[in-house]
């Protein structure tokens, strides 16, 4: 006898789109509050040393290996089957994931073969979870080591607080992996609701560790943050965990099978996105170093303020790629290409329109907001901020094409196409500005050549030929 899950829940992608931009607004949110409140009750220091390990720990998602977006897909193909047998899942090759899973799983099993992949997944998650925290824990013995940060705080509450904050951000990625599953079944809208609460809850937290009459004594340390953040995180974790299990009336499944069959394609998906996400440093990162080396440094600090204006205008279309991934994994699995194709098509418009109106937006009140940002107008910045809006614009509008690429399981040639543009970048703008003497702008320029040949014109034209073949991919 096998246990069928429960239909999914009748969900809308308008639901689904303003749960996901709740989420990407409350982050936001949250980590001003919580900066607000550091410098308001604490020391001036505070705040540079929040930023500092806030944005080292950054590199902690790497050690999740892309585990988020495989466990979507293969959790997402496996749930689509409710009665498989050992000989079955020998006999059918066209059925991916369940070929790889096909050694672990017994043909009596009753559990909903997403369970096995999930129960896998979760297993493998919180494995990287354990040597992530060994990677937090020698950070923090070695930080004074590696920052020489001048008046440091005492050692020991710098330790508490790195492993504190590493904790909270590892409990966050641990927590991607039930998210995965709430995802495919249906509850993207509460599991962006989730998120956004625990990220409120920081801020909360934060604030109400905040003793103002004995923030004086600690004022040393960064302490009451770093608490919130880790509470908030186990909290966020707790929730997904138990909405994953009652969402999915999972509570009758027996154990499931753990297979090394199901952990390495999950492994092979992942290590592939995150070559691809690595491929981020070949970009901004490289662009200062070539701007170090082949013109004054000081024209770093040009450059600075238009690529976070660049980062702050892709948050406008993040949520969209984030709820298409899920949708285009579920549509593609039952055949449904008309839909995904819909997805596509309607998603990049809509991004491309967003991004070109907040571009638009941006570049006409420029001046009024590097004075008010920076104290100035910052001309130098404006003058090349046209063209790192163009990057932005071409660059943003391929998050939905990433999705339907990932979500069809197409993560190989869209790890080479990413890898291969980064380098171009790197290649480009090294010319641009070495041979051509384009300065500033020969940086932009190989910026902007790396993302229109990659983003414009071969993502495009790969995703509709993809589109074009059978589910199956033959």
């Amino acid at each position: 006898m096998t246990l069928d899950a429960p239909p999914p829940p009748v969900s809308t992608m308008r639901r689904d789109l303003i749960s996901a931009y709740l989420a990407s607004g409350m982050k936001a949110a949250s980590w001003a509050v919580v900066t607000a409140i550091v410098v308001r009750y604490g020391r001036s220091e505070n705040l540079a040393l929040l930023t500092l390990i806030r944005s080292t720990l950054g590199l902690l998602s790497f050690s999740t290996l892309g585990l988020a977006p495989a466990m979507i897909r293969m959790v997402g193909e496996a749930s689509r089957v409710r009665s498989v047998t050992a000989a079955d899942m020998y006999d059918d090759p066209s059925s991916n994931v369940l070929s790889y899973a096909s050694a672990g799983l017994k043909a009596r099993s009753r559990n909903d073969p997403s369970m096995t992949v999930y129960a896998n997944g979760l297993l493998l998650a919180t494995g990287m979870a354990l040597i992530g925290f060994v990677l937090v824990m020698a950070y923090a013995a070695s930080f004074d080591t590696l920052h020489q940060v001048p008046e440091i705080p005492r050692l020991y509450v710098i330790q508490e607080f790195v492993m504190l904050m590493g904790g909270g951000l590892l409990l966050r990625l641990l927590s991607d992996a039930p998210s995965a599953r709430l995802q495919v079944r249906g509850y993207i809208w509460l599991d962006n609701l989730l998120l956004a609460a625990g990220e409120a809850l920081w801020a909360i937290l934060t604030w109400q560790f905040t003793d103002t009459s004995q923030w004086a004594a600690i004022s040393h340390s960064i302490f009451v943050p770093g608490a919130a953040f880790f509470v908030s995180g186990g909290i966020l974790l707790g929730a997904r965990l138990f909405a994953a299990l009652v969402m999915d009336n999972a509570f009758s499944y027996r154990p499931t099978a753990i297979s090394w069959h199901i952990m390495r394609p999950l492994l092979g998906f992942g290590l592939l996105v995150s070559f691809a996400q690595l491929a981020d440093f070949l970009y901004a990162p490289t662009d200062y170093i070539l701007i170090n080396r082949l013109l004054d440094p000081a024209m770093g600090s040009v450059y600075a303020p238009a690529v976070q204006i660049d980062s702050a205008l892709l948050l406008v279309v993040v949520a969209i790629g984030n709820v298409l991934l899920p949708k285009t994994v579920l549509a593609h699995v039952d055949g449904n290409l008309p839909l995904v194709r819909q997805y596509y098509a309607r998603g990049t418009i809509a991004s491309t329109l967003l991004l070109s109106l907040a571009a638009l937006l941006v570049w006409t009140l420029s001046r009024q907001i590097f004075t008010l940002w920076l104290g100035n107008p910052a001309p130098a910045t404006q003058d090349i901020l046209p063209l790192i809006l163009i990057h932005t614009v071409v660059g943003g509008s391929s998050a939905v094409g990433r999705s339907i690429l990932l979500g069809m399981g197409k993560v190989k040639p869209f790890t080479i196409a990413v890898l291969v543009a980064g380098v171009s970048n790197v290649i480009l703008s090294y010319v641009f500005v070495r041979y051509a003497g384009l300065g500033l702008k020969g940086i932009v320029l190989g910026t902007i050549c790396a993302v229109v040949g990659r983003c414009a014109i071969w993502q495009p034209w790969y995703v509709w030929r993809s589109l074009r073949e059978s589910p199956s991919g033959k």
